[in-house]
């Protein structure tokens, strides 16, 4: 009797177990299903930002490109156009091949800065890559100043040298060494937007991929 007892109080617990997995059953599979919304509606958001980073951070590298390839195409076309202009004004052949040089070498310089900076990285590549490579151009375009500055003093001077000593008329060479020092003025301005430009958007880049220097 004692046995039947027991196996009676054995059923009615596995009465209750079984009862108990029932009611417990479609609460836990509810449960994972909201659990496995929840993760995958999170995956979608982070490739939904993961796309817009990328295609922000194209724009802003194609914004880039375009100033080095108009800086490009000034050194280009203005290379010609210069020696045609000093060679009316009678200046030394030597200077017209030393402008031409400068002209070349600057475009080149930045042709070569530039093409380091790819602007498929950013759309399919590693992000991290992206951002060394910004990082570096950041660098070079700040650098650049140590060489221009010493450069485009050096030419200008030589310059109006040359003028002041191919123009008999003294009045006409300083009026002529004057209209350089204003286009000069006025040049070096345009270059040194162009140059902001491209060193802010770098920052820009680099702010949004989290990998901001001073």
């Amino acid at each position: 009797q004692d046995q039947r007892a027991a196996q009676g109080n054995v059923n009615q617990k596995r009465r209750i177990i079984m009862e108990h997995k029932d009611i417990t059953n479609p609460e836990m599979e509810d449960m994972r299903e909201q659990i496995s919304a929840l993760k995958q509606m999170l995956a979608n958001e982070e490739i939904i930002n993961d796309r817009i980073l990328r295609s922000a951070t194209s724009s802003r590298i194609s914004t880039i490109q375009r100033k080095g390839i108009l800086s490009i195409a000034i050194g280009i076309l203005g290379a010609p156009y210069c020696a045609f202009v000093f060679y009316q004004l009678g200046l030394s052949w030597y200077f017209i091949g030393a402008t031409i040089a400068m002209l070349i070498f600057c475009a080149s310089c930045t042709a070569v800065m530039h093409n380091r900076v790819k602007s498929n990285t950013a759309s399919t590549g590693s992000l991290l890559e992206c951002a060394k490579q910004i990082k570096k151009l950041k660098k070079e375009y700040r650098d650049w100043f140590k060489i221009a500055i010493p450069m485009i003093i050096v030419w200008f001077g030589w310059c109006a040298a040359e003028m002041i000593m191919k123009t008999p008329d003294a009045a006409y060479a300083i009026g002529l060494v004057g209209g350089m020092l204003i286009g000069g003025i006025f040049g070096g301005f345009l270059g040194y937007r162009m140059h902001r430009k491209v060193v802010d958007t770098c920052d820009e880049i680099l702010i949004s991929l989290g990998e901001a220097d001073d």
